[in-house]
C-alpha cells in the first residue's frame, strides 16, 4: 500500500501521547523504521486514529508510561507472555471488540517489528497464538434508530445556524451513506463528486470504494460547502460553536461522536453513537428489500456476514419472514 510521509507525520500530530525526540521522531518518519510507524503505514488513514488509540488501550492496561510513549515502548523485547499479561489486564474492561482491537494492533507492531528485524520468527508466531476474546450472550451492541428520533436530531433547532448546516450535512452522510465516522470526518473536497452523486471512500484496510449519496445527502454536503473557504480540501474542518473556522484540519472521529452526544442530550434523546447511524442505514436498505452484497460493497466490508451483524430491524423482520412461509391450516 502506497503511504506519504506527511499522512504518517499527521497521524503522529493528531497523537501527541506517542513521545519521542522531534528529532529523531522525524527521522524515522522519513525511513519508517520503527514498527509502529511501519504498521501504520499499513493502514487505512481513517483506520490510524481508531488502531491507536486500541494500541495505547492495550498498553496503558500494563504500562501507562507505555501508553504515553509508544514509540519508546520495547517493542524488540516483547514475548508472548507479555501478550497474555496485556490480555489478562484487558480483561472485564469494556466491550470483547474493543479489546480484541487492542490485541489486533498489538499483534500488527510485533510483526512490523519481526520485518525489521527486531523480533523473531518463533516469538512472533507465538504471540500470534494469543487467543482473542469471546463474545457471551448477547452481542447486538448499539441500536436502530427510529425516524422520530431521526427527525428531532436533524432539527438542530438550539444550534448556530452555520453549525447546525454543518451537522445536518454530516449526520446525513453518516446516515444516508453508511459511512464510519472517521471517514466522514477525513472526507476530502476531491474525494466529492457532486455532479455523480459520489464520494469516494479510503477505507479500512487501505479499501478505496465510491459511495453514492441521495439527493437529500448530496444537496445537505453542497449547502454545506457553500459554507467552507475554498483554500479548506477538508469538507469538515474544525469550527467552532459560533461557526468560525478554527482550523484548515478536519475534525477527528471523537469530535463526530462528542457531537452526537451533545446534540442527543439537548434534544432528550437516547443515545445515538455514529456507528448507530450506520446500522440505521443497513437495516433501512434491508427493511426496503436492497441486494446484501449492494450494501456490504456500500459499508466496505470484507464479507456479508459482517454487514448482516448490522441488521437492527429485530423481530420485525422474523414476523415478516414466516408470515411468507405457507402452511397449510
Amino acid at each position: 500500500m502506497s503511504v506519504t510521509k506527511t499522512e504518517i507525520q499527521e497521524a503522529l500530530e493528531s497523537t501527541p501521547e506517542l513521545g519521542a525526540n522531534p528529532e529523531v521522531l522525524t527521522r524515522q518518519v522519513e525511513s519508517l523504521d520503527h514498527p509502529v510507524l511501519a504498521w501504520l503505514a499499513t493502514l487505512g488513514a481513517s483506520s490510524r486514529p481508531s488502531m491507536l488509540a486500541a494500541l495505547r488501550r492495550g498498553i496503558g492496561a500494563v504500562d501507562p508510561s507505555g501508553a504515553r510513549r509508544l514509540l519508546e515502548y520495547r517493542w524488540g523485547s516483547l514475548t508472548h507472555l507479555d501478550v497474555l499479561g496485556i490480555r489478562m489486564a484487558l480483561e472485564g474492561k469494556g466491550r470483547p471488540a474493543s479489546r480484541n482491537l487492542s490485541l489486533v494492533a498489538i499483534r500488527g507492531v510485533a510483526k512490523s517489528a519481526w520485518r525489521l528485524g527486531l523480533l523473531g520468527l518463533e516469538e512472533l508466531q507465538r504471540i500470534k497464538e494469543v487467543r482473542n476474546f469471546r463474545f457471551h450472550g448477547e452481542t447486538e451492541v448499539g441500536r436502530f434508530v427510529p425516524r422520530a428520533d431521526r427527525t428531532r436530531l436533524f432539527r438542530l433547532s438550539s444550534a448556530h445556524p452555520t453549525v447546525a448546516i454543518r451537522d445536518r450535512a454530516l449526520f446525513a452522510l453518516l446516515l444516508g451513506s453508511g459511512l464510519r465516522r472517521s471517514e466522514a470526518a477525513s472526507a476530502r473536497r476531491s474525494d466529492l463528486h457532486l455532479e455523480e452523486s459520489i464520494i469516494t471512500i479510503n477505507g479500512k484496510g487501505g479499501r478505496v470504494r465510491r459511495v453514492p449519496m441521495s439527493e437529500t445527502v448530496r444537496v445537505a454536503l453542497a449547502t454545506w460547502l457553500q459554507k467552507v473557504p475554498t483554500h479548506c480540501e477538508s469538507i469538515f474542518p474544525q469550527i467552532s460553536r459560533s461557526g468560525r473556522l478554527l482550523s484548515v484540519h478536519p475534525m477527528s472521529g471523537a469530535a463526530v461522536a462528542e457531537l452526537l452526544r451533545r446534540r442527543t442530550r439537548q434534544e432528550a434523546l437516547a443515545p445515538i453513537r455514529p456507528h448507530d447511524l450506520r446500522r440505521t442505514c443497513v437495516s433501512d436498505a434491508l427493511e426496503a428489500g436492497c441486494d446484501l452484497l449492494a450494501i456490504q460493497q456500500l459499508l466496505g466490508h470484507s464479507s456479508p456476514q459482517t454487514t448482516a451483524r448490522y441488521d437492527r430491524r429485530g423481530e420485525k423482520s422474523r414476523h415478516a419472514a414466516v408470515a411468507a412461509v405457507f402452511v397449510p391450516g
